[in-house]
């Protein structure tokens, strides 16, 4: 099948919903590059859809940090209440538990309460994948470490947490990687959302940072070509980048 990925979506329903209406479910695997939760403001709404396609759907769930972060926290309430709460915790649990029932002073009231109310919140995080293989072509969350004789033993954090030595080493694992994690912002020269695209064309970076007014990016792909389509604040589904030219160029395909 053709490929449809979603990047870092961090509980921004509304601009998912409109992003999904591009996705062809017939011809297309839907692949999500995980952060779905913390930030912004409907983190339940986002996770339930999410696993409803993953249960019906057969969509791949790629586990994010932020998910990580939830599973840290839950397991160890107290002690990492200030680690995760600040991180967009806040927001995740109020759309769980309501915002009057979210303190830093009720970590262990919070965490029973997500444990016995919404167990399929954290049964759900732990099954999500560390990256789908297709063909030549990897999915990720974050990256993999390129300083590995084999890039699949990369240590199981930095799939979730690597920025930095992943941008900029030499790829010579034959594969291209798609990623989220680190917003395009940051990458681009231009400070733009728009997809990142690595100088020898073997990463690409789709985490527009929706939930700092950026970009939802989603990206076709099939054995031709790739085609880029967004959900920018105004809740428009917007046409980006057709890379068929740097494809056929560059990319060893599926």
């Amino acid at each position: 099948m053709d490929i449809f990925a979603i990047g870092d979506i961090h509980g921004q329903y509304d601009m998912l919903e409109v992003l999904l209406k591009d996705w062809n479910q017939e011809t297309e695997k839907l692949i999500v590059l995980g952060d779905l939760i913390d930030r912004g403001p409907d983190s339940q709404k986002v996770v339930s859809l999410v696993k409803s396609l993953v249960q019906d759907k057969k969509a791949i769930a790629i586990k994010g940090n932020h998910e990580c972060m939830y599973l840290d926290w839950v397991a160890h309430p107290e002690s990492l209440v200030t680690y995760y709460l600040p991180s967009g915790g806040v927001q995740t649990l109020e759309s769980y538990l309501g915002k009057n029932n979210v303190s830093y002073l009720m970590g262990s009231a919070m965490a029973n309460r997500m444990k016995s109310e919404f167990q399929d919140v954290e049964r759900f995080f732990k099954s999500m994948a560390l990256y789908e293989e297709v063909g030549d072509l990897v999915f990720v969350h974050a990256g993999v470490d390129l300083s590995e004789e084999d890039w699949e033993d990369t240590n199981p954090n930095d799939f979730q947490w690597i920025r930095e030595p992943f941008f900029y080493l030499p790829n010579e694992t034959g594969k291209t990687f798609i990623f989220g994690h680190t917003p395009t912002q940051t990458l681009n020269e231009n400070k733009s959302p728009d997809i990142w695209l690595s100088k020898d064309k073997t990463r690409i970076a789709i985490d527009g940072g929706a939930t700092y007014g950026g970009f939802l990016h989603g990206l076709h792909i099939t054995d031709d070509a790739f085609r880029n389509v967004f959900v920018d604040k105004t809740l428009t589904l917007k046409e980006g980048k057709n890379w068929k030219e740097i494809l056929n160029t560059y990319f060893p395909l599926m």
